[in-house]
């Protein structure tokens, strides 16, 4: 991983517990969908 996503990684496990889960949340969402896409683009 490069210095930017490490760093993301570690922003994130600092925020408290509700929030982080919405964001992981949303961020599982983004990804599950731009691999449908891509699935569907193949």
């Amino acid at each position: 991983m490069d210095k930017q996503t490490l760093k993301l990684i570690d922003d994130i496990e600092e925020l408290e517990p509700s929030v982080k889960d919405k964001l992981l949340f949303l961020a599982n969402a983004v990804i599950r969908d731009a691999k449908t896409g891509k699935a569907y683009a193949q």
